[in-house]
Order: structure tokens, then C-alpha cells, then sequence
């Protein structure tokens, strides 16, 4: 019990310290931090950098060059995961395929949900392999 009691003391002395400023009025340092590029979201900042892509399925080969194993996640050799299904503006689009024929011109943003989370979502038959959400842009 004697131990624990300075210990407190301190513990208390040094977070008073700790929130006290020599200067007052102050404010506190900012450090911008660049924002972490997500694995499972393509902004339209970064879709404009991939304009020069032929389809919505190459500039996502560009941006997200392991996005297939990211949603395909693993298996087994003797089981096969199914592929993953796009989705374009909340409705059912097809397979992967479908982005080989959208220009990236009219893609707002792409997000990737992985299999388990797809699974949650829209169920095993369309689940199963991860979902891609593509969310075009509305029209002028």
C-alpha cells in the first residue's frame, strides 16, 4: 500500500505537468499527416489519375494491382472462391467483366467489400467472392 500511494503522486504530478503550456496562449502544433490510401475505396481524386486507363477495370488493375486476392482472400486447392460481382449505383450489374465496358470518365468512386463483409450484405450467392460497388457520377 505504501508503494502505491507515491506512485499515484507522481503518476498525478507528471500528467499535470503534461497538460500546463509554458506560452498560453498558444495553440497547439498541428502535424498534417497525409490521409492513408485505402485498400478497400478508390476516390474520384485517384480515378482522375487513372484517366488514361482503356476501362473502369484496367484503372482498377492500375490503382489496386492485388485487388482480385484482396477480395478473393484464400483457398484451398481443392475449392474454388467465385469471383467477385460489381454492383453499379446499388443494382446488380454482373461479373467482374462489366467494368471492361464503363468508361472511368463516369465513375464518382469504387469501393471493394470483401468477402466476408459482401457476404453480410447480399448473402452467399452473390457474396461469395467480394463485391465491387461502383457509384457513377450524376449527370450535369
Amino acid at each position: 500500500m505504501c508503494r502505491s500511494v507515491p506512485l499515484v503522486l507522481v503518476a498525478a504530478a507528471l500528467a499535470a505537468c503534461a497538460t500546463t503550456s509554458a506560452v498560453p496562449d498558444a495553440a497547439p502544433a498541428r502535424f498534417e499527416t497525409p490521409t492513408p490510401r485505402s485498400t478497400y475505396q478508390i476516390t474520384t481524386g485517384e480515378l482522375q489519375m487513372a484517366r488514361s486507363a482503356i476501362s473502369t477495370l484496367s484503372a482498377l488493375e492500375r490503382l489496386r494491382p492485388g485487388f482480385r486476392t484482396t477480395l478473393g482472400g484464400r483457398a484451398t486447392l481443392l475449392e474454388r472462391l467465385p469471383a467477385p460481382v460489381v454492383f453499379i449505383n446499388g443494382a446488380y450489374a454482373g461479373p467482374l467483366e462489366v467494368l471492361q465496358t464503363l468508361p472511368v470518365d463516369v465513375v464518382n468512386d469504387i469501393r471493394l467489400l470483401r468477402p466476408m463483409d459482401a457476404v453480410q450484405r447480399y448473402g452467399t450467392h452473390l457474396g461469395g467472392g467480394g463485391v465491387v460497388l461502383v457509384t457513377l457520377r450524376r449527370a450535369p
